[in-house]
């Protein structure tokens, strides 16, 4: 499945960094996915990470890529609540969905820092939907 996002990264020189110019968003690869990304420089990638490792800010592990997002949509589900969230600003943000404790402080239209845990992201092509797959990944 594409991930529901407008965000199409591009990769650094170095490959280091997924960086997306019109939406603000610039996230660290880790280390042992640098060799992989810098298979696709140049490409266009579509990037994309699970709920579940989409958080808040606080607390997040020190690895994880903190971003600045707006809520866009709050699904309380009781043990856990889902909230589609825009990363990043402008016409590049793209919306993905977390999920939250049900005591996030998550309100429609309200601002959020969320942490992205990077050493899960997906990339995949955007004309085909394909993911594109490293060794480890």
């Amino acid at each position: 499945m594409i991930p529901k996002t407008a965000s199409r990264p591009g990769l650094s020189d170095d490959n280091r960094d997924l960086a997306n110019r019109s939406a603000g968003l610039d996230l660290p690869v880790p280390g042992p996915r640098v060799a992989e990304c810098a298979r696709h420089a140049g490409r266009s990638l579509r990037f994309g990470i699970r709920p579940e490792h989409i958080g808040v800010a606080n607390g997040a592990s020190p690895h994880a890529a903190r971003v600045d997002a707006r809520v866009v949509l709050v699904e309380p589900l009781g043990s856990d609540t889902l909230g589609l969230v825009r990363l990043g600003r402008g016409d590049g943000a793209g919306e993905m969905t977390g999920r939250f404790a049900p005591e996030a402080p998550l309100a429609v239209g309200g601002p959020i820092e969320v942490a992205l845990a990077m050493d899960k992201f997906h990339l995949f092509d955007p004309a085909t939907g394909a993911a594109i797959r490293g060794a480890g990944w």
